[in-house]
């Protein structure tokens, strides 16, 4: 208990110094509780879209992954309908800098093909164990936005050995202590007749409305960038996969996770309400929350220097 103690106590230093340093971090608030051989690629203006894809095979699909930087491995599992691409370079500059960071495609998804095993939470959990299988990722830090912190609560709870220290942002623990997501992803998921019409009702929803404003330009420059010839059909495949999970959960298990885990939460998150992000940090022993103002669902893309400097602290 002693020496947990002073490593957290290590921890809130390190991360409070790292926000001293820096001119251009500012928090509303932090709570913290104690209880295959491929080509890697380091690059200093990253442009992820100008990397080629590794591809490997994991069970019955090909996944598409990228590896970037040298030191001990770092996994990004992304969110639901987004590509690695949709990584904020300035993230991944960052992190390569100190880690070999891994990104990859979900099944269906950009580079990683469709297969033809069901679509659901635990399915996406076995490809992301059987990625790290395939390139000799023995225990790696793992960071999970959205959909992709669904993943790595599962791996937290099923594969605890798998993981060293665990960042998860704008995401919920799902079932019936979960404040529900909003309800306009469910409508544009169902409506949308393309990729690209569902990602540009997916923008409103994870930039805050003052970002974004009444300016159309915006919305489809940033609804560009996200891997629009995907078929509705696997978006929506994947849409049912992320519900089923909700309705289930796993809040009642997140006591088990003795990993230390970092939660990460814009203020402005309307997609997953900040609320879930205090509910799920109470639950975690070993857990620390940072509230990022005026952060959006997509707060890594709005604040990614400030998310590169808290998540190296933390890892660190």
């Amino acid at each position: 208990m002693k020496n947990n103690s002073i490593y957290l106590l290590l921890i809130a230093i390190t991360i409070s110094f790292t926000i001293l340093l820096s001119n251009n971090i500012s928090f509303l608030s932090s709570y913290s509780q104690n209880t295959t051989s491929t080509k890697t690629t380091t690059i200093n203006n990253l442009n992820l879209f100008s990397i080629p894809a590794n591809k490997t095979k994991v069970g019955d699909i090909d996944i598409g992954y990228k590896k970037i930087g040298v030191g001990p491995p770092i996994l990004l599992i992304t969110g639901f309908s987004a590509s690695m691409n949709n990584w904020p370079p300035t993230l991944i500059s960052n992190l390569s800098k100190h880690h070999t960071v891994y990104i990859f495609d979900n099944r269906g998804i950009g580079n990683t093909t469709l297969g033809y095993k069901n679509f659901t939470n635990d399915q996406f959990t076995q490809d992301t164990l059987g990625l790290m299988n395939a390139l000799n990722i023995s225990k790696a830090d793992i960071i999970g936005f959205s959909m992709g912190g669904f993943i790595a609560q599962d791996i937290a709870l099923t594969n605890p050995l798998k993981i060293n220290k665990l960042v998860i942002y704008a995401t919920v623990c799902g079932g019936p202590e979960s404040t529900p997501l909003h309800e306009n992803l469910t409508k544009i998921t169902l409506n949308s007749k393309n990729a690209t019409e569902f990602y540009r009702g997916l923008v409103p929803l994870i930039f805050p409305k003052e970002l974004i404003g009444n300016n159309q330009g915006v919305i489809d420059n940033i609804a560009e960038k996200f891997p629009v010839n995907t078929s509705m059909d696997t978006i929506r495949n994947q849409y049912s996969a992320v519900y089923s999970w909700y309705y289930k959960g796993v809040c009642n298990q997140l006591g088990k996770i003795d990993i230390p885990t970092l939660i990460i939460v814009g203020t402005k998150d309307i997609l997953t309400p900040p609320v879930n992000s205090l509910m799920m940090t109470e639950k975690i022993p070993d857990s620390w929350l940072i509230r990022i103002q005026g952060g959006g669902h997509a707060v890594m893309a709005q604040n990614d220097s400030k998310i590169a400097t808290i998540s190296e602290a933390f890892l660190n």
